[in-house]
């Protein structure tokens, strides 16, 4: 009986038999809803994962503002790390992006010149300068030396920040900004990404 069967269906038959099978096997096992479900699940993983990236790890920021000339520039774009001051402390010289106190609307870009408990003296005039324990520093970054008179002490948990165009730079010298603390830092800039022509490391 079999072997009538056999007889009766011929070799292509068969191959169109299977070849139903197999287009409907591929129709249930990667039909188009499906598709585009895994293609969504893929794309929401990739977007999670990008945001949860900026958001912990680095993050491209744009500068505003004039204050850090001639290290950074506005319009530049520079690439913030967020995890380096979750093993240590700021250290003098690191460029951070931090908030200002009591101001929650915008961040800015400022130079770390002191930390906790280092003695800061600032002399404006023609022969200005500013010192950190006693020592001078040697400042070829800086675009302008105007500044206040200061002698203070920077508070423990605490960094004093100046910009380096210190003619326009609303930072530490100012009694309205202080001392920053440390909680208020976002993280530190360690290139400029953005234009091509200025791609370089900072700090």
């Amino acid at each position: 009986m079999k072997d009538e069967i056999k007889k009766k269906v011929s070799k292509s038959e068969l191959r169109r038999m299977k070849r139903q099978c197999t287009k409907r096997n591929n129709k249930l096992q990667r039909g188009t809803p499906w598709y585009f479900f895994d293609f969504f699940v893929f794309m929401l993983t990739v977007a999670t994962f990008a945001f949860a990236a900026r958001a912990v790890i680095v993050e491209p920021v744009r500068v505003r503002g004039s204050s850090m000339e001639d290290t950074l520039y506005e319009g530049d774009y520079m690439v913030v790390e967020k995890l380096s001051y979750l093993i240590r402390e700021p250290k003098r010289g690191d460029i951070v992006i931090i908030w200002y106190p009591n101001y929650d609307e915008f961040t800015c870009v400022k130079r770390v010149i002191g930390v906790g408990g280092d003695h800061v003296v600032m002399k404006s005039g023609e022969n200005g300068y500013v010192s950190v324990n006693g020592v001078i520093l040697d400042e070829p970054y800086i675009s302008s030396m105007n500044v206040h008179d200061r002698d203070e002490v920077v508070p423990e948990g605490c960094v004093y920040v100046l910009g380096d165009n210190r003619t326009v730079s609303k930072d530490s010298s100012n009694d309205l900004v202080g001392n920053i603390p440390v909680q208020n830092i976002v993280g530190r800039v360690c290139c400029i990404a953005w234009p091509a022509e200025r791609i370089s490391s900072v700090g």
